[in-house]
């Protein structure tokens, strides 16, 4: 039976797809997005959170191997654990009632879940016998004969598009971005698969205005999708980086938010459904 690597199993959600959700957030990503919500799913394996301000020097953790200790003020956090298929099955279903009663299910997300492939398949072939509906949160980031794979199991899908042209890609997450478009492409066209388009708003990287006309482009050629959700940035990922030792930009939040509501207006000029993340639909 597979393995994962699994920072966070979130229950009750009601911000990653329809109804209410556990969500699993896997870890192991390929971008590096210079402004990461979650930067402690970039490494597969497991890391420690150091918090110096809660640490009183009780030696505790001295000598001991990686995540063997426990930290008694909570100085020192472990993220990250291997779990199997049958044991986050097990506790997903838990809450199956809620799933019914809402029009819910389960949520697989990052991290990036096609980063552990034959986990997200096995999982997914598990949930499927159960009649749980399955979300994929992904960024697009897949060789297509594996994103297909995990399509054919797959109810839903949130698809995140970070930068239109291929330059711009490149800069805000190190990698290209033509594996996601010929994917997104795949999805739109050679399934029936429902799906919506997430869209980062970070003020200073993506935000601008050309980068905002060649994404609507992308969009007018998309012929199924649901509904487009804008992002705008947070800065909780700072503080988690820093935790971890990784050197991350911070942005402007106020700005960001800003910027989200010129592309809801533009968006919405367009015809196309959308919402902003923490912002009310009527925004205008």
């Amino acid at each position: 039976m597979e393995s994962a690597s699994i920072f966070l199993i979130k229950r009750f959600a009601t911000d990653d797809g329809n109804g209410i959700r556990t969500t699993v957030f896997l870890k192991g990503c390929p971008l590096r997005c210079r402004w990461c919500h979650n930067p402690e799913s970039q490494a597969q394996e497991a890391q420690i959170l150091f918090t110096p301000e809660r640490c009183i020097d009780c030696g505790q953790c001295r000598g001991s191997a990686q995540g063997l200790y426990t930290c008694p003020t909570g100085a020192r956090e472990l993220v990250g654990r291997s779990m199997r298929v049958d044991e986050v099955v097990t506790l997903v279903m838990r809450d199956r009632v809620f799933y019914e009663e809402s029009e819910g299910g389960v949520t697989l997300s990052g991290g990036e879940p096609l980063t552990q492939p034959q986990f997200t398949i096995e999982l997914w072939e598990s949930f499927g016998m159960k009649g749980i509906h399955r979300t994929l949160d992904t960024s697009g980031y897949a060789d297509l004969d594996l994103f297909r794979s995990v399509l054919s199991l797959t109810d839903w899908v949130l698809f995140d598009i970070k930068a239109a042209s291929k330059e711009l890609h490149l800069f805000c997450t190190g990698t290209s971005n033509e594996r996601i478009l010929r994917n997104l492409a795949y999805l739109d066209r050679m399934t029936t698969i429902p799906y919506a388009i997430r869209i980062p708003i970070i003020f200073g990287m993506n935000d601008g205005e050309e980068n905002r006309k060649r994404t609507i482009q992308i969009l007018e050629g998309l012929d199924r999708m649901d509904h487009i959700q804008l992002m705008p940035y947070h800065s909780w990922g700072t503080g988690k980086a820093r935790k971890i030792g990784i050197a991350q930009d911070t942005f402007d939040t106020a700005a960001s938010e800003q910027s989200s509501k010129q592309w809801l207006i533009d968006l919405r000029k367009k015809g196309f459904p959308a919402r902003r993340n923490g912002g009310e639909d009527n925004d205008t």
